[in-house]
């Protein structure tokens, strides 16, 4: 089962690469004259993220000169590459000319580029004429292990863990996914958004293991708001699905402040510039409730599974999200 893209309803959160284009845009309308950019060792600002998901990267460049205004709108004189440092291949990226609502100019280069878990990838701008270089390195989240524990029923009370060993940053984002098949053969899939473990009693992330205690019964309300059980649809299975940065990617102080992020400098990884490069890792899994789980719930299963028999759960397999 992949997981649908549906929008989530219980929690909005910005999407990594557009608080990154904020704090780009931030960043080049900073006043020049609390920006000394004069400094011949800084070339580029650099901002974007490598996303496991996406088939294409896109990463913003912007020219430091005296100010940081985005006014070339011809494609800048610069090579812009990027190099799996785990495997040696090369990507050359192309220069795309954005201009935004505020007027602005923006060079967002791309290439196509499917980032893979656990590998570091480099990313150099190089001027034309002086070879003047600026670059940056992320490490995509390593492919976690998932498992999941015995089911839990107490009345019409139903819960599960499942427990994602290997993931050392607090997710952005957690969403359960619920599949039914309706009458008419087609599929309903319904995304429930979780909050993170500083928000959350059912998330804790201890020692490299991020523990979901996913509460079917209190997503069931969700579920109805989708769907009606009385045209009695098939119940298929749970998917679940999430999404970490890698681990360089921790703002100061631990918040997102635009405040403080726009100070130049002050979060970044950056060699001879200005800018952040991350990595977004997104792993899913998939399973199958036992038929105790689903009577409690009222879910229908499927005639060639009500026969199954409860038994213990087995380890199921993380991948990457597609």
């Amino acid at each position: 089962m992949k997981i649908p893209h549906a929008i989530p309803r219980r929690l909005q959160v910005l999407p990594l690469v557009a608080l990154l284009a904020t704090l780009g845009v931030l960043l080049t309308g900073c006043d020049d004259e609390v920006n000394p950019f004069v400094e011949s060792e800084r070339f580029f600002t650099v901002f974007g993220a490598l996303d496991m998901q996406a088939d294409t990267q896109f990463v913003r460049v912007t020219p430091i000169d005296q100010v940081l205004i985005d006014t070339i709108e011809a494609p800048l004189a610069v090579t812009v590459r990027s190099e799996d440092l785990m495997t040696g291949v090369e990507h050359v990226w192309r220069d795309s000319v954005i201009r935004f609502e505020d007027g602005s100019i923006g060079h967002i280069f791309y290439t196509p580029l499917r980032v893979q878990p656990g590998h570091r990838y480099r990313f150099e701008v190089i001027r034309d004429g002086d070879a003047a270089t600026t670059a940056a390195e992320t490490t995509v989240p390593a492919l976690p292990e998932a498992t999941l524990e015995n089911v839990r029923i107490t009345g019409n009370l139903v819960r599960q863990a499942i427990n994602w060993q290997g993931i050392q940053q607090e997710p952005v984002r957690i969403r359960t996914v619920y599949r039914f098949q309706e009458s008419n053969a087609s599929f309903k899939d319904i995304a429930v958004l979780y909050e993170t473990s500083a928000t959350s009693t059912q998330i804790d992330l201890i020692d490299g293991v991020l523990r979901v205690d996913v509460d079917y019964s209190g997503d069931k309300s969700d579920v109805l708001e989708e769907i009606n059980l009385a045209l009695n649809p098939i119940f298929l299975g749970v998917a679940q699905e999430v999404t970490v940065l890698d681990e360089d990617y921790v703002p100061p102080g631990g918040t997102f402040d635009p405040d403080v992020l726009v100070q130049p400098g002050v979060f970044s990884n950056v060699e001879n510039g200005f800018g952040f490069l991350g990595a977004v890792g997104r792993f899913s899994t998939e399973w199958v409730l036992p038929k105790s789980a689903a009577d409690a719930l009222n879910y229908t299963l499927p005639i060639t599974r009500g026969a199954v028999t409860d038994t213990p759960p087995v380890q199921i397999s993380a991948l990457p999200l597609r």
